[in-house]
């Protein structure tokens, strides 16, 4: 159907008004922010270095992660595998999470 850009009868979910929790705000993380900023989504993030790289992004910076697993409607992870972060996605912090979460 050329032209025909109407949106009844695709799958998939609108990003536009949604929570994006970001763990890791490197190179990478700060990129990734800004294309979900432009989608419409809030920024939610976590990473325990790159703080202010949040708030020029005009997001909000967690605290704690446990308050992104329960506040984000998508997760974007970020962050190098290393022996700490190996299992941060867990049976624990899934079930912290809202029901239809979609992980990146």
């Amino acid at each position: 159907n050329a032209n025909n850009f109407t949106l009844g009868g695709l799958c998939g979910i609108d990003f536009h008004g949604k929570t994006i929790g970001i763990i890791g705000v490197g190179k990478v993380g700060k990129v990734a922010a800004r294309i979900f900023k432009a989608l419409g989504m809030r920024l939610l993030a976590w990473d325990p270095f790159e703080r202010d790289a949040v708030a020029a992004l005009g997001g909000d910076i967690c605290e704690e992660i446990d308050d992104l697993y329960k506040q984000a409607d998508v997760i974007s992870i970020h962050i190098p595998l290393t022996n700490s972060t190996r299992h941060m996605i867990n049976h624990e912090s899934i079930s912290m999470m809202k029901r239809g979460v979609l992980i990146i």
